[in-house]
């Protein structure tokens, strides 16, 4: 069995300690659900703010959405938001902003609309956070409860390097092994 330096274990460490580890902060895959409502797809998103709505709430604004809404595209978001504070449209008010903890919509939601011209909000019910998140089309009056999952997508060029780093520093590590070994065995 090949046995790791304890200064390579730690120049592994160290350089694996330094890489970025957080999930890309520019796209987030969704999906919510509820009674006769099933939606998914993925978030972009651009400026990050700690103060949203002057609440003290952290996230970023989205600025673009695709997928579907029960097997229907997603043609883009209602309307751009004035980040940080809610733009209204009719009776609907929004703001397109993804929280960072918990990660998720506030209040004022995610305006969305389909390639049916359909008009939808995504919306926490308790102000500004919590409680559980709504489904709203414009138009409908119905207010379906559902359960929200977003998650980060992953960086996939960090993961490579990283995969890369740490083949690459074991295999110094196997051939560092070999060369004591040589030595050790030549008269």
């Amino acid at each position: 069995m090949t046995k790791i330096h304890p200064l390579l274990a730690l120049a592994t460490t160290a350089v694996l300690a330094s890489l970025p580890t957080k999930a890309r902060a520019d796209q987030f895959d969704f999906n919510y659900s509820g009674n006769g409502v099933e939606a998914s797809g993925v978030l972009t998103t651009g400026a990050y703010s700690d103060n949203i709505g002057g609440l003290g709430l952290e996230g970023w604004q989205i600025t673009e959405i695709s997928g579907q809404r029960n097997g229907v595209a997603i043609d883009g978001l209602w309307n751009d938001s004035n980040f940080p504070g809610p733009a209204i449209i009719g009776d609907v008010e929004f703001d397109n902003v993804l929280l960072a903890s918990p990660l998720g919509f506030d209040y004022y939601g995610l305006a969305y609309t389909t390639v049916a011209g359909q008009e939808f909000n995504v919306y926490s019910q308790d102000f500004p956070t919590g409680g559980g998140y709504y489904d709203w089309q414009d138009g409908t009056g119905n207010f379906i409860p559902v359960t929200l999952d977003p998650s980060p997508v992953p960086d996939r060029a960090n993961t490579a390097v990283l995969v890369l780093l740490v083949v690459g520093l074991y295999a110094l590590g196997i051939l560092r092994q070999r060369r004591q070994s040589l030595a050790a065995h030549r008269p």
